[in-house]
């Protein structure tokens, strides 16, 4: 080491607290430090001193802090944070000074310690809701990086993990502050970094990081001509002209002091490592972790994930959630359940977009992951279920527009490109990629029918009515849209109105099992589809009849007319009565237009309702039908919704027209 013939005593210039109780000292270790027979017989000399301070008082108070900022109260965290500023200030640290590497070595690992530290203490602070004595821990991650870029390559290398956990901490913090780009620089820095020595060979590390080093500094300069490189210490190394002797350098890095296995010492031309062996260092070693370096790669795509997200780059956000999500998953690092959310929320994403093949295939990622145990993750699975239900739901909604507009995936490559976008692929996983066809026919519509339906039908095994109401509700209304769609590749008349039953058992069933005072959404929802299905239902009666040239209807498709008015009529009161106690100003377009389309689908319906050799109630359906006409059109001629929008004018010229013809009708019954 250093030659000097001042001797240092181990414990009077250990500046932390005033006894040695206070940081609990094991009180053999702090007598055998202090015994000078013992000092005797460990050296003479001033190198053996020091080794001693390295390897056991440093390590110790380094090893004792690290371990109480973890604690979750903030005495512990700031007893850790005087241990490391007294660490810091110890006259033993400013005596090695003559040896550089060594002391900027210290000094790297305690300004390190001390960042990660305020930001452990800042975290409890703000849970703890007192945001004005937070710490700044980016001043001693910004003196931390400036210590580290004074070391040569090849001992820089050992404290490669500090360089890139300092990179992602400093782009959190500075994308906290809004400083977005300047965060996202520093989450370069430290995917460089992993893609740099993620594949290493022991040999080539040393080449690999100077070029790295190089490709850095000269990017940097490009940026900035005539600046200095070495600005805020966000450069890895922009001077590799270091005051200690290169040679003594490596010495002392290749040597181990300890006399513990260590995988570093063999970096030299016959050494074939392909990936580094966990062995315990002393922190002033340093040392190449393996398994951290991934790690902190996870962390470094799950920041850029957030960052992008928050900067409305969603697409780019969603990219780097998937990477995140894949490290996790390759490397079994992940927990099932966040894993799982994961997956569905990524679904979503990719289904909204039309790329069908990814959302369903990470819907067969995370049931894959749940398949281990069937038992557990009951409901876990059962959403995952839904999801995948929904899926092949819209997977069928897409198919019924490719038919209508003749648009094919075969023949489009554009379309073949989006349903089949391939963004994430879990190596660890045996999943095959889904298969995206068109659907051209009956048949094909209903193998997809099928396959919704199965993994709905297995989720309402699970969200049952009676204790999941709203999970219930949502699956159902799922499966009612299922055979809406089916109905649309459906010739037969008598299997659509057998469809068109089950849709209106379905929500009926539920309709009269909840409480619309405590399930006022679901209520509205389920009235509003009924009265829908029914409408539907009685169209297609209605046409029917009318091909056949048949006059009046008969009293069993009336009364699907009047159901759906039935139902229509319910909720328009339930709006009007909840519009009725807003304020004019408060009132939306919406609740408006809600209104409106209400009375209009009555009036419609009204004017069709002619019951088979019973003139007199048609003659009363059609007054019906003049009355919600004229109480529609008053409104919006009073609103001045109607004014801002093109659709309610085009329906108050409808309800001027049929006020003016339907008394002419009724007059001539």
């Amino acid at each position: 080491l250093n030659n000097s013939e001042t001797q240092f005593d181990l414990i009077n210039n250990l500046q932390t607290y005033e006894t040695a109780e206070d940081l609990d000292i094991d009180e053999n270790i702090r007598r055998s430090l202090v015994n000078d027979e013992f000092v005797k017989t460990v050296s003479n000399g001033e190198e053996k001193e020091l080794c001693i301070f390295l390897y056991t008082i440093y390590q110790y108070y380094l090893e004792k802090a690290i371990k109480m900022y973890s604690f979750p109260d903030l005495p512990s965290k700031y007893k850790a944070l005087k241990i490391l500023e007294s660490l810091i200030k110890n006259s033993y640290i400013d005596c090695v000074k003559s040896n550089m590497v060594i002391y900027n070595c210290l000094n790297g690992l305690l300004n390190y310690y001390l960042a990660v530290c305020c930001q452990s203490i800042n975290q409890q602070i703000l849970e703890e809701s007192h945001p004005d004595n937070t710490l700044s821990p980016e001043v001693y991650y910004l003196k931390s990086l400036e210590f580290f870029n004074t070391l040569n390559n090849r001992v820089k290398i050992r404290f490669i993990n500090y360089f890139q956990e300092t990179f992602n901490n400093l782009g959190i913090i500075y994308f906290n502050r809004d400083e977005g780009n300047k965060g996202l620089q520093y989450f370069g820095k430290a995917e460089q970094i992993y893609n740099t020595f993620n594949t290493f060979k022991g040999p080539s590390l040393v080449s690999i990081f100077e070029e790295f080093v190089n490709s850095c500094t000269e990017q940097n300069q490009n940026q900035n001509p005539g600046t200095n490189n070495n600005k805020e210490g966000t450069n890895v190394n922009v001077n590799s002209n270091i005051n200690a002797n290169t040679e003594h350098d490596e010495a002392l890095i290749e040597s181990n002091p300890s006399n513990t296995p260590n995988t570093q010492n063999t970096l030299n031309n016959n050494s074939k490592i392909q990936k580094p062996v966990k062995v315990f260092n002393f922190f002033i070693d340093g040392g190449i972790d393996s398994d951290l370096l991934e790690k902190n790669h996870t962390q470094t795509l799950f920041y850029y994930a957030q960052s992008f997200a928050k900067l409305d780059f969603k697409k780019k956000g969603i990219f780097y959630c998937c990477q995140t999500l894949k490290k996790q998953i390759d490397n079994n690092t992940y927990s099932l359940k966040d894993a799982i959310i994961n997956c569905m929320n990524l679904s979503d994403f990719f289904l909204e977009h039309q790329n069908f093949a990814q959302s369903e295939y990470l819907l067969q990622s995370a049931l894959n992951l749940l398949s281990e145990n069937p038992k557990r993750k009951k409901k876990l699975r059962a959403q995952v279920q839904i999801q995948l239900g929904r899926a092949y739901l819209e997977r069928l909604k897409f198919s019924m527009v490719q038919v209508k507009e003749q648009l094919w995936i075969a023949d489009n490559t554009e379309l073949t490109e989006t349903v089949n976008k391939r963004v994430c692929v879990f190596s660890a996983l045996n999943i095959a990629w889904p298969k995206i066809i068109d659907i051209k026919n009956k048949e094909d519509a209903k193998s997809l029918f099928r396959l919704a339906n199965t993994q709905l039908t297995r989720a309402l095994e699970y969200f049952v009515l009676d204790g999941y109401v709203s999970e219930h509700v949502t699956v159902s209304k799922y499966v009612s849209a299922l055979y809406k769609t089916l109905i649309f590749f459906e010739n037969e008349a008598q299997r659509v109105f057998l469809m068109l039953e089950r849709r209106i058992k379905i929500i009926e069933t539920i309709l009269d099992a909840i409480s619309k005072e405590h399930f006022l959404v679901q209520w509205q929802e389920l009235t509003l589809e009924l009265a829908e299905v029914y409408s539907e239902y009685f169209e297609k009666k209605y046409d029917m009849v009318r091909e056949s040239n048949v006059l009046g209807l008969s009293r069993s498709i009336c009364n699907l007319g009047m159901k759906s008015i039935k139902y229509y009529q319910e909720l328009l009161v339930f709006v009007e009565s909840e519009v009725a106690k807003l304020k004019e100003e408060e009132k939306s377009s919406e609740d408006f237009t809600t209104t409106i389309t209400l009375y209009l689908n009555q009036a419609r319906l009204y004017g069709k309702i002619h019951p088979k050799d019973d003139v007199k109630t048609y003659r009363n359906n059609l007054v019906c039908s003049l009355k919600c006409y004229s109480e529609a059109k008053k409104k919006l001629d009073g609103s001045r919704f109607t004014q801002e929008s093109q659709s309610l004018k085009d329906q108050l010229m409808i309800c001027s027209e049929m006020a003016e013809l339907l008394p002419v009708k009724i007059s001539q019954i």
